[in-house]
């Protein structure tokens, strides 16, 4: 194996890696921990909250294509497209 060959296959790898890692990230023990700039699993892209829910939680209206959704303790804007997490409220304020 050449010197090229090795360095390229030890590159791929730590990017592999580190991929794995930030995909990792966003969860604690396996529940998922949402950060804004992640990706929601599709599970939390479905309804989002009502404009009451929102007004009773002291929300502000969510960026044009975008949904507030409730995630364990937190409120999180969601892009309604792909599910880019564009925000994150504590439940209790």
């Amino acid at each position: 194996m050449s010197a090229r060959t090795l360095f390229g296959a030890t590159l791929l790898g730590a990017l592999l890696l580190t991929g794995q890692a930030q995909a990792a990230s966003a969860t604690i023990d396996g529940v998922y921990n949402p950060r804004v700039g992640t990706q929601a699993p599709a599970r939390y892209n479905g309804t989002g909250l009502t404009q009451k829910q929102m007004d009773e939680a002291g929300l502000k209206a969510p960026a044009a294509g975008a949904k507030w959704v409730q995630i364990g303790d937190k409120y999180v804007q969601l892009h309604s497209s792909d599910g880019t997490v564009l925000a994150v409220e504590p439940t209790v304020k």
